[in-house]
């Protein structure tokens, strides 16, 4: 790779490059699953980009530039964080560049808080880590501090998957002006303002609405119980569960154990995360399940009747109050269920 890192990060390499190779020696004892190759390859493909634009918009150093770089390298390729998916280095890569005045203002921990949430998102998918990136360079022109930016991003990380940030996210969504709004939901402009609030609003009351179901036809949609989303998966594949798990209703919400761990299960109609959680924590009692599914699969919850045959035979189920999990006993995923206002 010598001769392909060029730039204020090649002069500042090649001027101190004693201390920069010492620096990466000792820190393969830290991250043994370190290669000077990969490494090498992000300085050039990544580091080297942001390092440059860094250093025309100017305010830092080119060794402050290069050093928070270089050890955020390091750290990121030594604990594996770009390794769950191809391209996501770029997607950090992106972030970086749409936002070099961040990364001018707080050069060590920017680049951290870009590729922890893009760690965070790939959990989920490639593609929930791709539209948080994409979404949030689209924002690029409205952010008017650091600040306000994480903000953003907090939010388009519900948008993006991880439902367990549901409330906190609709609650910065309020604050933000209707175009940023509209940006993070996918709402389009033709959309007045007075109905956009409707949306919030909707959004707000019922986790399985979908602003493309706004407005509803005249006299509304026909409600029906509708599968909406699985979660799990063998923890030998890279899910949670060792053995297909079981679903209880512990203080209003939906828990899922295998026998060795329990989760809390967070669902909506942007996603569904797991959160590990030690049940002596859980105090039990709250609200019982009002829904019930038996043998066949004929399923009853929020007042709604469906069939689900595919669930006959279930092992257990358990409720929130928007959402019905069904399991099997041949499945390491769980099934949820929920009340739709779509028109189908």
């Amino acid at each position: 790779m010598e001769g392909l890192i060029k730039g204020v990060l090649a002069l500042e390499l090649s001027a101190r490059q004693g201390e920069y190779n010492s620096r990466f020696h000792a820190m393969r004892r830290v991250y043994p699953g370190l290669h000077a190759a990969e490494f090498s390859f992000f300085l050039a493909e990544d580091a080297q980009p942001v390092a440059d634009a860094a250093s025309m918009h100017g305010g830092r150093t080119p060794r402050e530039i290069c050093e928070a770089l270089y050890d955020f390298g390091i750290e990121a390729l030594g604990s594996r964080m770009f390794s769950a998916a191809a391209g996501l280095r770029g997607l950090w890569r992106n972030i970086m560049l749409s936002y070099i005045r961040y990364f001018i203002v707080d050069p060590v921990s920017f680049p951290r808080i870009a590729a922890n949430a893009i760690y965070n998102l790939s959990l989920t998918s490639y593609n929930s880590a791709a539209a948080w990136e994409k979404t949030l360079v689209s924002l690029a022109g409205h952010a008017g501090n650091k600040e306000e930016l994480l903000d953003y991003g907090k939010a388009l990380a519900w948008r993006c998957g991880l439902a367990h940030y549901r409330d906190s996210a609709l609650d910065l969504i309020k604050k933000f002006q209707p175009p940023v709004q509209r940006i993070i939901l996918g709402i389009p402009e033709i959309v007045a303002g007075n109905e956009l609030a409707s949306v919030l609003n909707s959004l707000e009351g019922d986790p399985w609405f979908h602003p493309q179901d706004h407005p509803l036809p005249a006299g509304g949609a026909a409600r029906h119980l509708e599968m909406v989303s699985s979660a799990g998966g063998f923890r030998g594949f890279g899910g949670p569960f060792i053995s297909p798990p079981l679903v209880e209703t512990v203080e209003g919400r939906i828990v899922a154990y295998d026998g060795k761990l329990s989760f809390i299960i967070s669902a909506d109609i942007y996603g569904t995360t797991l959160t590990k959680v030690d049940p002596s924590l859980l105090a039990g009692g709250g609200p019982v399940c009002r829904g019930t599914i038996n043998s066949a699969g004929a399923a009853e919850f929020g007042g709604l009747k469906g069939d689900f045959h595919e669930l006959a035979g279930a092992s257990s189920f358990a409720c929130s109050t928007f959402t019905m999990a069904v399991t099997i006993p041949e499945s390491h995923h769980l099934f949820l269920i929920a009340v739709r206002s779509h028109a189908r």
